[in-house]
């Protein structure tokens, strides 16, 4: 039931919500420091009303501090004395190492595998390493993370399966090679061993007949025929 009390306050509310909001007595472009000051300050945007942006001087790494710290980041040194931060942009381009995406990112090479997946695209980019890529989605995307986890397991596993199956076709392959080898040597029944040929010297046995009277001394051996041929010309006559 509506009370005349409960429509008031409606009303009340709606007109407040259509009064125009009133904004930070900060503006886009204005100078926020003064003459004393040693670096001129500028306030580039209002994304973050109340904040201001500086850099490192040496490696141009970009950040933003609350207009009430901004002294305090000013007044830190570098151990050789140097001013560690600036408040003008030193236009450094940092050193992001690998520079890697965040996989929700657009122009991540992964984006293709969580776009179907539901999640909202997520800017994040210049990650200098693969951790620091782990670390971001742990923090920033931890259904995501677990999404991404449990896919690349499941690609893993296929791989693996795919690897076992390539192996045991191999190794199959192999053995039908070498069944077939067998049996064929089997069904012929020929086997090869290599033949040694062993050639025999067949001794010659000279003439042993006599000049002086004709008599005939061979013998079976050519050592012994040629004994008793010398020793009978030691001795012989003639006829």
């Amino acid at each position: 039931m509506t009370t005349t009390n409960d429509t008031a306050w409606e009303q009340a509310i709606a007109e407040k919500s259509e009064e125009e909001v009133p904004t930070s007595g900060m503006k886009e472009g204005e100078i926020l420091s003064n003459r004393s000051d040693e670096f001129t300050t500028r306030l580039l945007s209002l994304r973050h009303k109340g904040y201001v942006p500086y850099w490192n001087a040496k490696t141009g790494d970009y950040n933003e501090c609350p207009k009430y710290l901004q002294w305090q980041i000013g007044d830190i040194k570098n151990p050789n004395g140097s001013t560690m931060y600036t408040f003008s942009n030193p236009n450094i381009t940092p050193d992001y190492g690998m520079d890697l995406f965040c996989p929700l990112n657009p122009s991540s090479p992964e984006y293709y595998i969580v776009e179907s997946m539901g999640f909202p695209p997520c800017p994040k980019k210049h990650i200098p390493h693969e951790d620091g890529v782990n670390a971001h989605l742990q923090k920033s995307h931890k259904r995501a993370f677990e999404a991404l986890s449990r896919d690349r397991e499941q690609s893993e596993r296929e791989e693996d399966r795919e690897l076992q199956k390539q192996m045991l076709q191999s190794n199959q392959d192999l053995i039908q090679t070498l069944a077939g080898q067998v049996a064929s040597q089997t069904t012929t029944g020929v086997v090869t061993r290599p033949i040694t040929v062993t050639e025999e010297k067949v001794e010659t046995i000279p003439s042993a007949v006599c000049d002086e009277c004709g008599r005939d001394f061979t013998k079976p051996t050519r050592q012994g025929t040629l004994a008793a041929i010398r020793g009978h010309k030691a001795h012989c006559k003639g006829k």
